[in-house]
Order: structure tokens, then C-alpha cells, then sequence
């Protein structure tokens, strides 16, 4: 066999072992780890902005999460830094870290940091997050959107809807409640393919071993 065919056989190997790593390892622990970093956008719906500029109140992001615009709406983006899914029982958790979102009147102001999501075996997906010292349930989601797959998490377009508590939140924020409960606040995108990142690396590995 000519050395040009040993590389890419060997490179073919790597890949196939690693990437079969990568699905089945996490089926033995019951669950595949969310590579930290991955992006997760939390945009102002066009009924929730108009809502929040009658009350002359602005989305602000909690550093370092940062304040970006899709498709014309305001949106924080933040990061995933730990995460678990797992596909048989249609379940899953995610941790953002330090960062989150805020809204702003003048001095008033009411922020909502370490975002934390749970799916729960009801198919609802409850976002949490750290207000003024103390964890509360700020957003419930249906995930009829949320694809969960043995290596990949797929998300887009899924509702947020403002729980009670986050409703109680704003609305002692602002001495008035500028969204009610169960309206929808954000529209949530995320997504990561572990098998598509271990072979990204791995390209790059094989080009450093000289086996590209």
C-alpha cells in the first residue's frame, strides 16, 4: 500500500474511533456533555419590545453576555458553559454561567444572571436565573421545538414565556407590570452536533500530523 493511502487510512481510523467515542461514551453515562461555548440567543419578540418602549424600559446584557440584533430584534447572546442532554428520556440541563439579561428605566433596574435551563419530563423547558440574590424561575418554554438526539441538540424559534415570578420580578422593578405572566417574552435559538466538532478537530489533527 503506498504511503498517501496509509495517511488517509489513518486518518480515517482516528476519525471513526474518535467520533464513535464521542456518541457512545455518553450512552454509558446516560448523557452527552453540551461543549462549553456553545451560543445560545434570547430574542425580544415584536409584541414584548413594543410592550417594553411603551414603558420606556430597555433589554440590556449582563457582561459577558452581549446585546446583538437579528432579523431586526433585539437579543442577548449568551454562552452554555455546562451542559447534559439525554435522548432517552427526552430530558437535558444547561448552565450559562456568569452573564444573563436585564431591563432598565432610568435608575430602575431588574437583573435576571446565571441562567440555568432545566427540560422537564412534561416537555417544558424552565429557565432560572439569579435576581437580586436568589434563583427564581424566570421563563417557561414548550419544547415541542427542541430536538434532542443522541449526539445533537437542536433549538430554534422556541418560545420563552415569562413565568409569574418573573412576571412579580418586573413588575416590583418598575412599581407596574409592563408584561403579564405567561406572554411571550423571548424566542429562544441554541444548537451543537458533538460527532460534527469531533471531526472538525480531528481535521485539523491530521493536518498537524501530516495526514491530510
Amino acid at each position: 500500500m503506498t504511503k498517501p493511502r496509509l495517511r488517509a487510512l489513518a486518518l480515517a481510523l482516528a476519525v471513526t474511533s474518535l467520533a464513535a467515542s464521542a456518541a457512545f461514551a455518553p450512552q454509558a453515562a446516560g448523557a452527552a456533555r453540551a461543549p462549553a461555548g456553545t451560543p445560545v440567543t434570547l430574542c425580544l419578540t415584536d409584541a414584548s419590545a413594543a410592550a417594553l418602549s411603551a414603558a420606556r424600559i430597555g433589554l440590556e446584557a449582563v457582561p459577558p453576555s452581549t446585546l446583538v440584533t437579528e432579523n431586526g430584534h433585539a437579543c442577548v447572546r449568551t454562552t452554555v458553559e455546562t451542559g447534559r442532554i439525554n435522548p432517552g428520556s427526552s430530558s437535558g440541563t444547561g448552565a450559562a454561567g456568569e452573564g444573563g439579561f436585564a431591563f432598565r428605566r432610568g435608575q430602575r433596574r431588574a437583573a435576571f444572571e446565571n441562567l440555568a435551563a432545566s427540560v422537564m419530563s412534561d416537555k417544558i423547558m424552565i429557565t432560572s436565573a439569579v435576581h437580586r440574590g436568589r434563583r427564581i424561575d424566570v421563563l417557561a418554554s414548550p419544547t415541542a421545538r427542541l430536538k434532542l438526539y443522541l449526539t445533537k441538540v437542536s433549538a430554534e424559534d422556541i418560545p420563552m414565556n415569562l413565568t409569574p415570578a418573573g412576571a412579580e420580578a418586573l413588575a416590583a422593578a418598575f412599581t407596574t407590570g409592563p408584561l403579564p405572566a405567561g406572554g411571550r417574552l423571548f424566542t429562544g435559538s441554541t444548537g451543537f452536533d458533538v460527532l460534527e466538532q469531533t471531526t472538525g478537530l480531528l481535521g485539523g489533527l491530521g493536518q498537524r500530523l501530516g495526514l491530510g
